[in-house]
């Protein structure tokens, strides 16, 4: 027999802990939207995926598009907490930089929820597009500081600071869409080669920056 759905307020303001309820009904909905994309999922899909009912899913939700922007805070969240919060104290930049990548590649569990964040966001309504534009700003520019910091010891390759972020971001996100094959070496081996990848793009070869 189903659970009966629990009475009470209704758990979606994206501001709070999301309950384990909602981080299976994020992950799950994530998993089909990367799979199927967002206008091709229906709230049937998901509600069958985590085994509610369409009402019992809007006991959690208010609607699609809602949901959609609570994962891609949800996967805010986790940079945030993983990466960024991990990483500020850090003072020298090349050893920041290469947390930077760990942590963001070595996030394997939240890959659908960071796939959405790159991908979904135009589907997002205009109020809640720009949030999370915002807070993806604030990452990109975190990781552009960083590499100023290295042109300006002399261990960035003569390269444009903001070009080289994109370009970073460009490899970690293309990462996400191929790193499932069937055939694909380990998460830990993955990340390790794409982090040599991108270091060996940006630094000058020799000895590390001190700081």
């Amino acid at each position: 027999m189903r659970k009966k759905e629990p009475r009470g307020e209704n758990p979606t303001a994206a501001d709070s802990k999301p309950t384990e309820k909602l981080e299976e009904i994020y992950r799950v909905a994530a998993r089909l939207i990367s799979e199927k994309s967002f206008a091709a999922t229906s709230m049937n899909d998901i509600a069958d995926a985590v085994g509610l009912t369409k009402a019992g899913l809007y006991y959690y939700i208010q609607g699609k598009k809602e949901l959609l922007y609570s994962i891609a805070n949800f996967a805010m969240e986790i940079i945030e907490t993983e990466v960024f919060e991990p990483t500020r104290k850090i003072q020298n930049p090349e050893e920041r930089l290469k947390k930077i990548l760990s942590y963001h590649l070595n996030s394997v569990k939240h890959l659908k929820e960071i796939k959405i964040l790159a991908g979904e966001v135009d589907s997002l309504a205009a109020n809640h597009r720009e949030q999370i534009l915002h807070r993806k700003r604030d990452y990109f520019h975190y990781v552009q500081k960083t590499l100023q910091e290295l042109k300006e010891l002399g261990r960035l390759r003569e390269l444009d600071v903001s070009i080289a972020t994109t370009n970073l971001f460009s490899v970690l996100l293309a990462e996400k869409h191929w790193s499932h094959s069937n055939d694909r070496p380990s998460s830990a081996e993955t990340a390790e080669e794409t982090i040599q990848f991108i270091l060996c793009g940006l630094l000058k070869p020799g000895l590390s920056s001190q700081g």
